[in-house]
């Protein structure tokens, strides 16, 4: 009886160890099923992204004109994809010089005024160049323009407002000499003498530049020739 028990006893303990063991299995491929589901699932959030990225969506409404872009054609920054007519609203691109780029930041209003009109425009920089067109000089600004009789193709001036100063001392761009320099200098006069005048800029607009230090109001300054005078060299006043 006792070796039926011991017998008995040890076919119990085998099948304990082997009912261990196919648990044992069965956690680790628990396991394996879940490592495989994170991964499905971060590889189907990877391709939603992807996806998103290639859709292309337009600022406004309107009627498409142009499609610049073919099925599986490579998209590069700054390439024209589409082109949209509307009513309410027009895009127009400027090219702005590196000093007035400077100035620049999407977001800023402006006022538009087309080419042959007296009336303007409310519009809004969109996006402002980061590299030079081709010339080297120049960075390409876009600016959303609202209100209705834009024709496509039109040429336009836009007038941007970065700052303004009350009172502010100014003078002619044409006076400043060595304007894009660390010494920028102007020559007033001095008992018919040019004398130089070392000037520390503000400001700057497309005509009149902002004079923080170096002039007084009363002060008369060279506006013609300045750039071949010396200091102290007589001058005619006419």
């Amino acid at each position: 009886a006792a070796r039926g028990n011991l017998g008995q006893a040890r076919a119990g303990l085998r099948e304990a160890e082997l009912g261990r063991s196919e648990a044992a299995i069965r956690a680790s491929e628990l396991l394996a099923a879940q490592a495989g589901l994170r991964a499905a699932q971060a590889d189907r959030r990877l391709a939603a992204e992807q996806v998103v990225k290639t859709e292309i969506r337009a600022p406004v409404a309107g009627r498409l004109t142009a499609l610049s872009l073919q099925a599986g054609a490579m998209a590069m920054p700054g390439m024209p994809a589409i082109s949209i007519e509307t009513e309410s609203a027009a895009e127009l691109v400027c090219l702005a010089t590196a000093e007035q780029r400077a100035d620049l930041r999407p977001g800023q209003a402006a006022q538009v005024r087309l080419e042959g009109s007296r009336s303007s425009h409310a519009g809004v920089i969109s996006e402002v160049a980061t590299s030079a067109e081709g010339d080297g000089r120049t960075y390409r600004v876009r600016l959303t323009v609202a209100g209705g009789g834009l024709l496509p193709g039109a040429r336009a001036t836009s007038l941007v407002e970065v700052a303004a100063v009350e009172a502010a001392l100014a003078v002619p761009r044409a006076a400043v000499v060595d304007l894009d320099s660390d010494a920028p200098y102007v020559f007033v006069l001095r008992d018919g003498r040019a004398v130089k005048r070392p000037v520390t800029l503000g400001l700057r607009g497309n005509n009149l530049l902002q004079i923080v230090e170096g002039l007084a109001a009363s002060d008369q300054v060279v506006l013609e020739g300045n750039d071949t005078l010396h200091d102290g060299e007589p001058v005619e006043v006419r």
